[in-house]
Formats: C-alpha cells, sequence, structure tokens
C-alpha cells in the first residue's frame, strides 16, 4: 500500500476533477471530485504496476515467477472515452504478459455484448489466478455486478484490487462474503 505521503503527493501531482466514468450520473452517485486517473497513468503507470506487483505477492500471486499465469478482469469503460482499469491491465500485460478482459457494463452495471464471454470461457480451462481490478471502490455496484458475472461462468476471483479504496469496511466484508477473495487497494480511506 502506498503512504499516505506518496499517494496524496502523486494525487496532487495528477490534479483532480469530476469522475466522468463509473456507474451512475453526477446528479445521483458520481463525485464531484476525484484523482485524474488518466494523468496519474500518463505519468506513473510504471510505478502503478509496481506497487502492485508488490502487493499480488503478498498473497502468492507472483507475476515474475509465472509470468502469464495471472487473469486480469475489469469493466471496460472505453466506451465511454475514460480508460483507467483499461490502460492498468495493458500495462500489466505488457509488463508481465499477464492475460486479461475487460467487461463492457451499461448504467444498470449489466454485461453488454458476448466477446468478453468467450475469452474467459476459452481460458477458464487453464489454472489462471483471476484478478478483478478497478479504479475506484465506493459501494459495490461494479464489483457485486462483476462477481455475479462470473459466478454465472463459474469462476472465483483470489483477488479484488481496485487502486483506491473508499470503503474499506465494505471490503472487509467481502473477504468473509467470498471464500478464498483476497482484497488489496493502492490506498484507501473512508469516504461518504
Amino acid at each position: 500500500m502506498l503512504k499516505s505521503y506518496d499517494f496524496w503527493d502523486l494525487a496532487d501531482k495528477a490534479g483532480y476533477g469530476e469522475e466522468i466514468y463509473g456507474y451512475g450520473t453526477k446528479e445521483n452517485n458520481r463525485l464531484d471530485s476525484v484523482i485524474n486517473m488518466n494523468n496519474w497513468f500518463d505519468d506513473y503507470s510504471g510505478y502503478i504496476v509496481y506497487k502492485y506487483l508488490n502487493l499480488l505477492k503478498s498473497i502468492k500471486i507472483d507475476l515474475i515467477e509465472n509470468s502469464g499465469r495471472t487473469f486480469f478482469i475489469f469493466p471496460d469503460e472505453r466506451q465511454k472515452n475514460a480508460t483507467p482499469s483499461n490502460r492498468l491491465a495493458e500495462s500489466l500485460k505488457y509488463f508481465f504478459k499477464a492475460k486479461s478482459v475487460g467487461i463492457p457494463l451499461d448504467e444498470k452495471r449489466e454485461a453488454i455484448g458476448e466477446d468478453w464471454k468467450k475469452a474467459i470461457k476459452h481460458l477458464h480451462s487453464y489454472q489462471y489466478d483471476y484478478v478483478i481490478i478497478d479504479e475506484f471502490h465506493r459501494d459495490g455496484t461494479t464489483f457485486e455486478s462483476m462477481m455475479k458475472i462470473l459466478g454465472e461462468l463459474d469462476i472465483s476471483p483470489k483477488c479484488f484490487f481496485p487502486i483506491i479504496n473508499f470503503n474499506p469496511q465494505k471490503t472487509k466484508e467481502y473477504e468473509k462474503q467470498y471464500e478464498g477473495l483476497h482484497v488489496l487497494s493502492l490506498y484507501e480511506f473512508n469516504i461518504k
């Protein structure tokens, strides 16, 4: 996990703005001010990936020793011209040959299309460590939708890894609710 000083220093350098992607609308669920994650990745993607590498090692997912044996699943938000989760998955793929697939979600957090399903079904017969990644965790809507979708495919992720966890109490409940699931994040603090 990042130390507070490092996190806020990187956040200040990246800048802030309205949440432009994710679930809901500004009126009902989006935050007025969040870190500009695209700027974060423009300047610090290597550092973020390095931190991911070290935290994943703590739960026995070694991206160097087992290159290509980890499968990252993320909410695909390219349809909204926002790409933080996509960019993280691409960086992990580039540095460690990790596999990834984005699941496009509509405003109700239901999966759109079928291409992603074919990719997951094809790879499901192999022994992968499945990791759900997302830029933020707050109310759990996206995570719970992803778990429902993956459950229908008989996939049990080993880890949920939001970059920033705005609701650590809720993610502790996930570790009790889903057997074998670990929750990691680069930084966490409560926000309501």
